[in-house]
């Protein structure tokens, strides 16, 4: 939701000027780290190389992390999605020893499925469940914001996880460290 926000306030015009999206902790707990998880995940699926649970909860909170504090910097709203993504690529890469092409690939394809789904999911809302999805974003509790984008990471987990499990069956030797 974050990703879709920041791209449909750069469409409505906000785009050239500064922007703090403002996220809370709320935002952090139920929503970045969780991106994170799903991210890195991503990169160790499509790398084919065995999870060191360490690193890779390790990796995950510091994108986060990293991800909060850019979402709360005075900067334009699509520069923080560029940072994020640059930010998740060098973890695969340094921390989690994934190789650089394999980072890049897993990253670009979590920003697009992410963007896709966050669209879909406000479309419905929009469209189908009559949510004013503007107000979603500006006038309603972190917690409440974070239950009506629930949807698009959900199904954003459940791709990336299915494609974990498929890709951990047959190679045999894929194993958690």
């Amino acid at each position: 939701y974050i990703i879709w926000y920041d791209y449909n306030i750069a469409i409505q015009g906000g785009g050239g000027g500064v922007l703090v999206v403002g996220l809370s902790w709320i935002d952090l707990v139920l929503r970045l780290i969780p991106e994170g998880l799903i991210i890195i995940l991503a990169g160790y699926a499509i790398s084919k190389k065995p999870i060191c649970i360490k690193l890779y909860l390790s990796s995950s909170v510091i994108f986060a992390i990293f991800t909060f504090g850019l979402k709360n910097l005075p900067i334009s709203a699509v520069l923080p999605i560029i940072l994020s993504s640059a930010i998740a690529v060098l973890l695969l890469v340094f921390v989690n020893k994934i190789k650089i092409i394999h980072s890049i690939i897993s990253t670009t394809v979590c920003l697009l499925l992410s963007i896709l789904f966050e669209g879909v999911n406000l479309f419905v809302l929009d469209r189908y469940l009559n949510v004013d999805t503007y107000g979603v974003f500006t006038n309603v509790t972190p917690l409440l914001k974070q239950l009506y984008t629930l949807p698009s990471l959900l199904l954003l987990a459940t791709i990336v996880i299915t494609y974990f499990f498929i890709v951990r069956r047959k190679k045999s030797s894929y194993e958690v460290i």
